[in-house]
């Protein structure tokens, strides 16, 4: 009897195609995931695959979901007053903890019955009127893959924020990047060809005057941060995230807007009260700057 009884064949043949994308595997094939990760998954695989992991498969599997939130939730791992899971899992850092509850559950998906029939694959979503339908930009072979992206993104939050325009207002500049409201500060979606990649940045202050107190703090800041990162350039400070496209859909793209429009508009006026600088204040599209 083998000594693992993990077979990356019964892992789900789209959660595998995903990984093989994001990892840029040559095809989907088990063989290629032992090549790589080995025959039997461990920590470093969970901290790199986390984000993908919890996009494409916990999303669909709402027990392994449940699972691991009270999993973790029971070792105090952040914040339990959040109920749904999903959004408690995506308030986690990615720390040693949660990699251990993570990996047991993966390697469990993975793993055959005690009959040795094959562990069923996760639901697709039109088969569950409940479940989440995740829609993800098709770039075809002909196409401008900037532009697909771009258009994607700009339905995706028209879509969206249409409904509270008066507080959402969408304008798109000369260069056809998405300028949107954070609070003071301006917040611009973008579309970068080399590597191809969404960017979601903020710019929260402008002529900042550096200094140590502001880098420890920007350090601080980055260490609590669950997505992106907090710097100072050209004395601007800049909060930003970026999507991959292999990893963006609808929800994937929602998700980082609103939390780096929240985190703007949470960290700007503490910002300027400390270390001074400018607020762009209410009139954002007259000073957006390109970074």
């Amino acid at each position: 009897m083998p000594r693992f009884r993990f077979q990356w064949e019964n892992i789900d043949a789209n959660l595998r195609e995903i990984l093989a994308k994001a990892f840029q595997l040559p095809d989907v094939a088990a063989a290629q995931f032992v090549t790589r990760f080995g025959k039997r998954p461990n920590q470093e695989f969970i901290q790199t695959a986390w984000p993908f992991l919890l996009d494409h498969w916990l999303v669909l599997d709402k027990n392994a979901a449940h699972r691991i939130a009270e999993a973790l939730q029971m070792r105090g791992v952040g914040d339990a007053t959040i109920s749904d899971d999903l959004i408690y899992l995506r308030s986690c850092r990615n720390s040693a903890g949660l990699r251990d509850v993570v990996l047991i559950e993966f390697i469990a998906l993975g793993e055959r019955n005690e009959t040795g029939v094959r562990l069923p694959e996760s639901p697709a979503p039109v088969q569950d009127e409940t479940a989440p339908v995740v829609i993800t930009p098709v770039i075809s072979k002909n196409d401008n893959p900037v532009d697909v992206l771009r258009q994607f993104v700009l339905q995706t939050l028209a879509s969206h924020f249409e409904k509270n325009a008066a507080k959402n207002t969408i304008t798109i500049d000369e260069d056809g990047d998405i300028i949107m409201p954070a609070g003071s500060a301006v917040m611009c979606v973008t579309v970068a060809p080399e590597p191809l990649i969404v960017r979601i940045y903020a710019v929260l202050i402008k002529n900042i005057v550096r200094s140590p107190e502001l880098y420890e703090t920007l350090n601080h800041i980055n260490a609590t941060l669950q997505i992106g990162r907090m710097f100072e350039k050209d004395g601007l400070i800049i909060l930003e995230s970026s999507i991959f496209p292999y990893a963006l859909n609808e929800q994937s793209l929602l998700n980082v807007v609103m939390q780096v429009q929240f985190l703007a508009d949470q960290y700007d006026d503490r910002l300027h009260a400390s270390f001074g600088g400018e607020l762009f204040g209410p009139s954002l599209t007259d000073d957006v700057i390109d970074v």
